[in-house]
Order: structure tokens, then C-alpha cells, then sequence
């Protein structure tokens, strides 16, 4: 993370002293991504390691701009169909020990694997289980069907995108949402989904968040993946994630 000294100096501006002193394309830096944040910080990263500190090296040669490391959040991996008679100690065993082949030559500080929670599945008698996982290990696992005793787990990856579900909105979780009246998610009325006679009747939806950014096209829900405004804030999301 850069930032400068100058206070008065906006984000454009410590973007474009970032592409000056860097100068990536002379130098052939591999910048990955860099975006903007709050208080007039840029998010600089990329996929090598000598690559980023090629970057710090020219940044900490340049007066007037400071550099901050800071660590990306581990990916989230979800399990589909595992069976619900396991406990959450039985299926971090099972990962380990039924999939070893998987996790060789990984060392103690790559192989990282918490539990967070676990979804309903259709089938009763299965869930789907969330697991923050370190970047080494997502990889695996989405490289790979996962084998969990009887049944075949397979791993996926789950977007990290916060969303607030009665409004609804992205980028933020429900302690933090200014919104004061609940919308669909299908038509954008004022009331939710489950209360909604068009969602029930099969009508075309109409996504609100769409219809507040002024949007061309509206015919789809909020939880669309072919929404534009769902789509920015998912790759936002994704960006503070390091996915290797």
C-alpha cells in the first residue's frame, strides 16, 4: 500500500507520481493489479515476488512516497455435498488424512485450514462446507475432487463478496448499511424476495442496484451473475484475496 507525504495531494495524483517513479513499462515491471482506496492509499500488486520488490525498491527511491506491506485475506473454498453426519473435526481429518497425495510438499506455514461454516444442500442429508484456506492449498483443492469418506466432495471457489441480502447492497455487511427501507432482490420493491408475487409468478426480474447506478439493462436479479454492479464489487472483493 502507497501513500504520500504530501496531504494535499488526491488519489489521481499519487497514482500518477506511482506510475512515474515505478514506470513499469520501461523498467518491464509486471504490475498485476493497482487500484485506489480511501484516505488517498493505492494497492499495488503482483503475481511475482522479486516482481513486488522491484516495485518497493523504486518507491523507497522516490521522496514523497511511503510503501506499507500488507497481507492479502486467505481465499474461501466450499465443499459441495458432504455428508452431514460428520462433525467439523471428522472433515478436517478427512481432508488431511484421506487426501494426503494432494497436500505434499507443502510445508506447516502453507498448509492452513480453518472452518467457518456450513450451508443447507438440497439433499438433506448432505451440506456444503466453507473453509478459509491459505493460497497453496486452494489451489489443490480446486485443482482436485476432494475424496471425504463415502461421498465425493468437490472443492470450489466461494467469492469473497460482502452483501447485505434485505436492502440489498454489496461491499459492506448489515452493522454498517445506511440504507433504511428493506428491497427485493428480484423486483426492487419494499418488501423482500420471499414476499414477493412477481418472483413467485415467474415475471421478469428488475435489479434495483442496477436501476439506482442508471444502468441500460435491469432484467435481471441483484444476485445475477451477469449483473454489472454485482460484478464490480466481486472483483473489488476478490483483488484484497490472494489467490497464489
Amino acid at each position: 500500500m502507497i501513500t504520500s507525504t504530501d496531504e494535499t495531494d488526491t488519489g489521481d495524483q499519487v497514482l500518477e507520481k506511482i506510475r512515474k517513479t515505478v514506470n513499469a513499462r520501461d523498467e518491464e515491471i509486471k504490475v498485476d493489479k493497482i487500484r485506489k482506496v480511501k484516505d488517498r492509499k493505492i494497492i499495488v500488486g503482483c503475481k511475482d515476488g522479486k516482481e513486488m520488490d522491484r516495485v518497493k525498491d523504486k518507491i523507497r527511491e522516490q521522496e514523497g512516497l511511503t510503501i506499507e506491506d500488507i497481507k492479502a485475506k486467505d481465499p474461501l473454498v466450499i465443499l459441495y455435498g458432504v455428508l452431514q453426519s460428520n462433525s467439523d473435526e471428522d472433515i478436517m481429518k478427512s481432508i488431511k488424512n484421506q487426501n494426503r497425495h494432494l497436500f505434499q510438499g507443502l510445508g506447516n506455514d502453507e498448509y492452513r485450514i480453518e472452518m467457518l461454516y456450513r450451508r443447507r444442500a438440497r439433499n438433506p442429508l448432505t451440506v456444503h462446507v466453507v473453509l478459509r484456506v491459505s493460497p497453496q492449498v486452494w489451489n489443490r483443492l480446486t485443482e482436485a475432487g476432494l475424496c471425504m469418506w463415502i461421498c465425493s466432495a468437490s472443492g470450489s471457489l466461494i467469492s469473497p463478496l460482502s452483501a447485505v441480502f434485505a436492502m440489498p447492497g454489496y461491499g459492506h455487511g448489515r452493522r454498517f448499511c445506511q440504507e433504511q427501507e428493506v428491497a427485493c432482490g428480484h423486483c426492487g420493491g419494499n418488501h423482500l424476495r420471499a414476499q414477493c408475487t412477481k418472483w413467485q409468478d415467474a415475471e421478469e426480474p428488475s435489479c434495483v442496484n442496477c436501476q439506482r447506478a442508471k444502468a441500460i439493462k435491469t432484467s435481471h436479479s441483484v444476485y445475477s451473475q451477469e449483473c454489472p454492479v454485482r460484478r464490480k464489487w466481486d472483483t473489488l472483493a476478490r483483488s484484497r484475496v490472494a489467490y497464489c
